[in-house]
């Protein structure tokens, strides 16, 4: 499967699947539940969405009482993708923190991309600034701007994402279908976290992201209250 493939199959993953692919597939999962909310088509009792969702939670443990996966409202499904996407991608790094730096990388600078692969390609984005924003990653941040050109390609792309305009996105569904909302919101946090890295490179971005984050404040608030599962972002962007 290349960066650039729209055909980003839904396959049931185990703990030895290529870390990039169970994040593809969890990324496809929050497209599919966008693509429905834009049109109106997914609806809780939707056969296809159910087959989706089973797919890829299978062997999520279900508490007594509470539903099946199969049966999750989209409410649910978004908070559990997240969820499920956070914990598979810090992970990555736990025994080895260059690989989880080489998908960070990897994840942050995919390339532009047209309709459901932009999408795709965007919540995979605000994943990968998402590991960058972890303090155990700061040490390889700091090593990879000292050694890159000034403004190189991860610089771009997290800047980049911190400039949007994402005042227009004020609904869960609105979310959903636009993920720059949420990659815009990570990039800041990622920018923030490097407030005490003195390097030109991470001081222009924590510059910048201390810039805008009173811009967003509408946003933020949005966000924070409408998805409990970003609640890891209160402690830089609140």
């Amino acid at each position: 499967m290349t960066e650039g493939s729209a055909d980003v199959k839904l396959a049931q993953f185990s703990a030895e699947t290529n870390p990039i692919e169970r994040v593809k597939t969890l990324s496809l999962l929050l497209t599919r539940v966008a693509d429905g909310l834009e049109v109106g088509e997914i609806k809780p009792q939707d056969i296809a969405f159910k087959k989706v969702v089973s797919d890829v939670f299978k062997s999520e443990p279900v508490k007594a009482g509470e539903p099946k996966p199969q049966d999750w409202d989209l409410k649910t499904v978004i908070s559990k993708t997240w969820e499920k996407a956070n914990i598979y991608l810090l992970s990555v790094g736990e025994q080895d923190l260059n690989e989880g730096f080489k998908l960070a990388f990897k994840l942050t600078t995919l390339p532009e991309a047209e309709d459901r692969q932009k999408r795709i390609n965007e919540w995979l984005r605000g994943m990968g600034m998402y590991i960058l924003s972890q303090k155990e990653y700061q040490p390889l941040l700091l090593a990879h701007f000292s050694s890159d050109r000034r403004f190189g390609k991860l610089h771009r792309w997290i800047m980049g994402a911190m400039v949007r305009n994402i005042s227009d996105i004020k609904t869960e569904a609105d979310a959903m279908v636009h993920p720059e909302g949420y990659s815009t919101l990570q990039a800041i946090d990622l920018g923030l976290s490097l407030k005490n890295i003195h390097q030109q490179d991470c001081q222009t971005l924590y510059q910048l992201a201390a810039a805008e984050k009173p811009k967003r404040a509408e946003s933020i608030e949005f966000y924070l209250k409408t998805f409990p599962e970003l609640d890891f972002l209160k402690g830089r962007l609140a």
